[in-house]
């Protein structure tokens, strides 16, 4: 018998950062997203901004603030499993806040010149490295949320390098593996460097792999960040309605490499150890074409061997902002990824402060898409 996420997915990501966390109507946003055909939410419950902050009672981890007494991932499973609506804990896996730098400055990922890996300077989302204890810590926050709340999956967002990494940790385990210095200089023609790429790659599998096991239960779906399938990092600008917005992830990085090798993602690694397959074809900020969905949807039938494809893309204008795309792009974007054997997945990235006519639009095709699901066929099913 087929599991639950093997069907047709129509899912939404409840982006809590940006809201009000003390009045957000979570029920009613729920509701909403139910009388728009979603059947799977994406419920934030550690995130990114300040990096590492929950939206629940947690007792390792630091509260989001202004949280107060709420659980927003309790009312979001109460409110969703009355609807019939599966539930994923979403865990912005790699960042931590200015308190856990300071406390453990050594765990921080760093650029080749040992630069800290930040949003900012005040440190108020920094990215944290996986080889360093701060695995463990992460770990321990996981398995509370898994003994703790009835959830019906996680999607561990980012489990991956955010910069170079050339930490302590790092260096030492590499030092430990090949008794070589970890290179900290771009050259392809370097056999020390090659093995260093090569490197990256199984760090991030095998921590995305004991991730897996540490939650999986029989009817969960555990998946992985699988950002920019086929597109590079792109350094020049980009403009929105004539402003100009410089790309941060290359300066991040420090390199203008594909996307997955940035991220060390090996994803046909991750395709073959999550239950489904994630793909982030956010388009606009690599200057990606519309059919940029097809074909990664192409790209991760090859790799997912029949598992659900569930693909986040762009409901709203670059980068991350209230006003959704024209409902012509909206439309061809969800029409591509179903013709392509996908499930769309879209951000709800300011649940309190929509543009409702956007997410209607969004709403509308879902409910369409419904109704046809029965013909469509999907190598899953």
């Amino acid at each position: 018998m087929k599991k639950w996420y093997q069907k047709p997915l129509r899912a939404v990501t409840l982006e809590f950062p940006a809201s009000d966390v003390a009045t957000i109507d979570v029920k009613g946003i729920v509701d909403e997203t139910h009388r728009g055909a979603v059947n799977t939410l994406c419920v934030f419950s550690i995130g990114y901004y300040p990096g590492g902050t929950a939206f629940y009672q947690s007792r390792l981890a630091p509260h989001y603030p202004g949280l107060g007494e709420r659980d927003l991932l309790v009312e979001a499973l109460k409110a969703a499993h009355a609807n019939g609506q599966k539930v994923i804990a979403y865990i912005a896996s790699i960042w931590g806040g200015a308190e856990l730098y300071w406390e453990h400055p050594d765990w921080a990922q760093r650029k080749a010149d040992g630069r800290v890996t930040s949003w900012d300077e005040a440190y108020t989302s920094v990215a944290i490295c996986p080889n360093s204890p701060y695995r463990g810590y992460l770990g321990r926050v996981v398995t509370e949320i898994s003994e703790n709340y009835p959830v019906d999956g996680f999607y561990f967002d980012e489990p991956s390098f955010q910069s170079w990494c050339s930490c302590s940790y790092c260096r030492e385990k590499f030092f430990a593996e090949f008794h070589q210095e970890l290179p900290v200089k771009e050259d392809w023609g370097d056999p020390v460097f090659q093995k260093f790429i090569a490197w990256r790659y199984r760090q991030i599998t095998a921590w995305r792999r004991s991730l897996y096991e540490l939650v999986k239960r029989d009817e969960r779906c555990v998946f992985f960040q699988g950002a920019y399938p086929l597109s590079n990092l792109v350094s020049k600008p980009f403009y929105v309605s004539g402003f100009e917005y410089k790309y941060w992830y290359p300066e991040r990085f420090g390199v203008n490499w594909y996307v997955p090798l940035a991220h060390a993602a090996y994803l046909p690694d991750s395709a073959e150890i999550g239950d489904a397959v994630h793909f982030e074809p956010y388009r606009h900020m690599v200057n990606d074409p519309t059919w940029v969905y097809g074909l990664a949807m192409r790209y991760g039938q090859s790799i997912g061997k029949g598992k659900q494809i569930l693909t986040l893309n762009m409901m709203a204008q670059t980068p991350f902002d209230l006003y959704g795309l024209p409902k012509e792009e909206i439309r061809l974007a969800i029409s591509e990824i179903i013709a392509n054997s996908g499930s769309p997945l879209f951000a709800r990235y300011y649940p309190d402060r929509v543009d409702q006519e956007a997410w209607d639009h969004v709403y509308g095709c879902f409910r369409e898409f419904q109704l046809a699901e029965d013909y469509l066929k999907h190598p899953y099913t």
